[in-house]
């Protein structure tokens, strides 16, 4: 099974670069900045060198969920 690569991520409403870092993609998002990004990334177990489009999609459904509720993983806002 190949995996392909997407260019543009649908994520939390907003097109994300694809071809970015996966922490610094997320900072596109309103509210997210780089600290808050590298700390959902530990959090979720992802490599902070992988970019966000070879992500599948099981992986950035976990990432929806948890920037839909960052308290639930202990993660302070």
């Amino acid at each position: 099974m190949s995996k392909e690569f997407n260019y543009i991520v649908r994520l939390h409403g907003s097109n994300l670069d694809g071809t970015k870092l996966l922490p610094y993609a997320m900072t596109d998002l309103k509210g997210v900045g780089i600290r808050v990004a590298r700390t959902m990334v530990k959090k979720l177990g992802l490599d902070p060198s992988e970019r966000l489009g070879n992500l599948s999609e099981v992986d950035v459904k976990r990432i929806e969920g948890i920037l839909d509720n960052p308290t639930s993983q202990g993660i302070p806002l």
